[in-house]
């Protein structure tokens, strides 16, 4: 994992004539570490070659996808390459303050202008030819844990860790979940597949988007995936005020809000799963902390 003084060396070794003037860090997540650079550019840096391969995936997909949105996307001005493998990615900042930070505060007004404004995007993103995104690199996003018949075996593995009616309620969204075929079969589409309000910007004082981020995990998938993170941050009446600025014909409102209940507590789990295989503490105490919090939320419909 590369110190500040490590990264801006690897960016002075592919870029020479790239003068640096100021480096600090930005923010770290699972697969990636940030910079920004001289206080006008965002320096990603992959913790893990799985982290660089989603890279080189973004490094095709994003261009294509930008002539296809009307917000603007990480356009990369700099690839940074050792051989063949990718070293770093580096993209002009994009101004502006995260959802995460305006929402509750809005007007009424404005929170319409950002909902119709997150409605277009999703749809342009999910409207992107498949076949394009399959030249991309991009893959099918399949919750592994569910689709491939092991969540209950993840389940059992942390069952000492996981208080017993935690673990009921958990078993049960489950079978909810796999019980009802439309879970399962469905029309692929490409997803942003993080859609989390800190990484949507917005100018706070008109209420439009400036930016979207993070687009590391993107994959083909169900595209009620995409307000996951949304419904996480922001409750289900969110997401009803959403689904009228989402043109689609084939929501059911019930089906959404028991799968994204699921779907939540499911990569909550594979969090504290990810933890634990990765010895990594911290992140399977915040793991399982979220997880109950999310279970009491929950059970007692309260915010979801």
């Amino acid at each position: 994992m590369e110190s500040v003084g490590k990264a801006s060396d690897m960016v002075r070794e592919c870029f020479p004539d790239f003068a640096i003037e100021n480096m600090v860090l930005a923010g770290e997540g699972l697969d990636n570490r940030a910079y920004f650079v001289n206080d006008a550019y965002v320096f990603r840096f992959p913790k893990s070659p799985q982290a660089a391969e989603s890279m080189e995936i973004e490094i095709s997909l994003l261009p294509q996808l930008q002539e296809k949105v009307s917000v603007l996307i990480p356009q990369f001005a700099f690839v940074g390459r050792r051989g063949k493998s990718v070293l770093f990615t580096g993209y002009k900042k994009i101004e502006g303050v995260a959802l995460s930070a305006i929402w509750e505060d809005a007007s009424s007004s404005a929170q319409e202008i950002i909902l119709r404004s997150l409605g277009r995007f999703l749809e342009e993103v999910h409207a992107f030819p498949i076949d394009r995104a399959h030249r991309c690199g991009v893959f099918l996003h399949r919750f592994r844990r569910v689709h491939h018949g092991d969540f209950g075996k993840v389940l059992t593995a942390l069952a000492p860790s996981l208080e017993e009616a935690t673990r009921t309620f958990l078993h049960h969204l489950h079978q909810e979940y796999m019980a009802d075929d439309r879970n399962l079969f469905f029309d692929s589409v490409l997803l942003h597949a993080d859609f989390s309000p800190d990484h949507i910007f917005c100018d706070p004082q008109s209420a439009q988007l400036t930016g979207i981020i993070d687009f590391g995990d993107t994959g083909l998938g169900d595209a009620d995936y995409d307000l996951l993170y949304l419904f996480g941050a922001f409750g289900w009446d969110f997401i009803l005020r959403f689904l009228p600025h989402y043109h689609r014909t084939d929501v059911d409102p019930v089906l959404l809000h028991q799968k994204l209940r699921f779907l939540l507590l499911h990569n909550t789990l594979d969090d504290l799963w990810m933890g634990r295989d990765r010895k990594d503490a911290a992140l399977e105490e915040r793991a399982m902390r979220t997880l109950n919090e999310q279970v009491e939320k929950i059970c007692t419909n309260a915010f979801w």
